[in-house]
């Protein structure tokens, strides 16, 4: 290798752009942060005024029942359990958080995403609602959200026409979800 220096370069740097080209051209996967599957299901519910207790337990009972609805349609047993908050004091007054535990993944015939998607689907329009969203998967990053968008402006009224306009804007795009 020393007598062929320039031979046993351009061979390694030939054997790195042949792997470059197999993992760009999609034969290989390649994911440098993977998402897995979780088998706890989050939903949470932001209502624009403060409401009553009674109010929330109704969206939570309709909430529930939504799952449960995912669970008859797939005629087999995937949750586990139920366990729900209304206004936490971590996320706010106007807040309902919902977790479902699904049964292990080995047991079940979906994924978590797709009993997320589902649930999302058969949840129906809920009065006074400010946001809703549902998360199936658990990632390595940390971070919460894949994406996040901050902005601040003096005016209150400018800010709200501002942020609809980018939730509008990125509800455009396909695959974007749970927007708030």
């Amino acid at each position: 290798s020393l007598r062929n220096k320039y031979l046993t370069l351009s061979f390694a740097c030939s054997i790195f752009i042949i792997n470059i080209g197999i993992i760009k051209g999609g034969f290989i996967d390649f994911n440098y942060i993977p998402q897995i599957e979780s088998n706890t299901i989050e939903s949470k519910v932001v209502l624009v005024n403060k409401s009553s207790i009674q109010n929330s337990q109704k969206i939570v009972e309709t909430m529930i029942n939504s799952a449960y609805a995912v669970e008859h349609e797939n005629e087999s047993k995937l949750i586990e359990g139920v366990f729900s908050i209304i206004n936490d004091k971590n996320e706010g007054i106007n807040t309902i958080k919902i977790i479902v535990s699904l049964v292990p993944a080995s047991k079940r015939t979906i994924k978590g995403t797709d009993f997320a998607n589902m649930w999302r689907e058969k949840t129906p329009e809920i009065p006074a609602l400010e946001s809703i969203y549902f998360k199936g998967r658990a990632g390595f990053s940390g971070a919460s959200k894949p994406i996040q968008i901050d902005i601040s402006y003096p005016d209150k009224k400018i800010l709200a026409n501002i942020s609809h306009i980018i939730v509008d804007k990125l509800n455009s795009f396909a695959g974007i979800t749970d927007t708030n």
